[in-house]
């Protein structure tokens, strides 16, 4: 008479994908609905052998700088497009001393960092959002489905207006719901992506520091 099936399959599908990810990586929030791990924060200790970074607040008042890091972790540009820009600015600290080179690069990084993990903060409760949504969303069909089962068999003409009317708010939903999932990949990736982009201009920064 409605989808049960359709909407169980889903349900298991959500709770399989949840379980993975807490099975696998033991950090995620509750209800975390991403086959990729969580990370809440990146770190450029994975690729900065330059010594200590200084604190954030040497970053006020740079502006020039502010921009180059929010144009180079701009996800509707491309990797290749974010490397030139930081090549660029790299490139015009040659004749420098290699105090100024190491101070400039070190900066280049804890704001990289800083504006990396203020983006990626953004869409991680993107997320969080997303799958509270959902979760919501499979507590009304399921409630959907328990007033349905309790009016079915009935023969009045009340009882029947009622369950067609419950039938179709739940068809509704399930395809809310189902057209929901197929966003959820693109969603999360994008950490992933930010994550991804953050290492590779870091490495590039690190390298070039190393050659000098």
């Amino acid at each position: 008479m409605y989808p049960k099936k359709i909407f169980v399959m889903l349900v298991l599908v959500m709770t399989l994908a949840t379980g993975v990810v807490e099975a696998r990586f033991g950090s995620a929030p509750e209800g975390w609905p991403c086959v990729q791990p969580y990370v809440a924060e990146v770190s450029a200790g994975a690729f900065w052998t330059g010594g200590e970074l200084p604190a954030s607040e040497a970053l006020v008042g740079n502006e020039a700088l502010m921009r180059l890091v929010e144009e180079v972790s701009d996800r509707t540009i491309s990797y290749e497009q974010s490397l030139d820009k930081v090549k660029t600015f790299l490139n015009q600290l040659e004749g420098s001393s290699p105090e100024h080179k190491q101070e400039q690069a070190a900066l280049l990084v804890v704001a990289l960092t800083d504006t990396i993990n203020s983006k990626r903060a953004q869409v991680l409760k993107a997320i969080e959002r997303f799958s509270k949504r959902q979760q919501m969303m499979i507590t009304r069909i399921e409630d959907q489905d328990g007033k349905m089962r309790a009016i079915e068999g009935g023969n009045g003409a009340e009882n029947i207006s009622t369950l067609e009317d419950l039938e179709a708010r739940q068809k509704w939903d399930i395809r809310v719901f189902e057209e929901r999932e197929f966003q959820k990949n693109y969603l999360c990736e994008q950490p992933v992506l930010l994550e991804q982009r953050f290492f590779l201009l870091g490495r590039e920064i690190t390298a070039w520091l190393s050659s000098e």
